[in-house]
């Protein structure tokens, strides 16, 4: 915006768009609403995340906080898929897990599938 005010006229027509932070800080409040009591609160407490934590995550108190979680979440999904579809693709150098943290929310993710998967075949039966 300040851009905007030094060169004035010459600029008119230069649209302003949001940073990515902007952009992340408004659409977590609507991911967590739509996500949180559909699985995302299990896993964060399978992650070991407690009281005050999963109060700020719902509520999106702390944004570098919950980005870091949905980031986490989003990459732990997108390896089961890998996983489901290919497994040797896992072995490959790219796709080794240096993260703990990211290597604890997919193993407490696949739990919570075949978990939820047996839970299904037993209400079906």
């Amino acid at each position: 915006m300040e851009i905007k005010h030094i060169y004035g006229a010459s600029l008119h027509k230069l649209l302003i768009y949001p940073g990515e932070w902007h952009t992340l800080a408004n659409f977590q409040p609507v991911l967590m609403k739509i996500y949180y009591h559909a699985g995302l609160k299990q896993l964060a407490q399978a992650s070991g995340f407690r009281a005050e934590t999963l109060t700020s995550l719902e509520k999106c108190s702390n944004f570098a906080r919950t980005h870091h979680f949905l980031l986490q979440v989003w990459q732990a999904i997108y390896r089961a898929l890998i996983a489901a579809f290919n497994p040797t693709d896992l072995t490959d150098s790219e796709f080794k897990l240096e993260d703990t943290e990211l290597r604890t929310i997919l193993i407490d993710m696949e739990t919570f599938l075949e978990s939820k998967a047996t839970d299904q075949k037993f209400k079906t039966t």
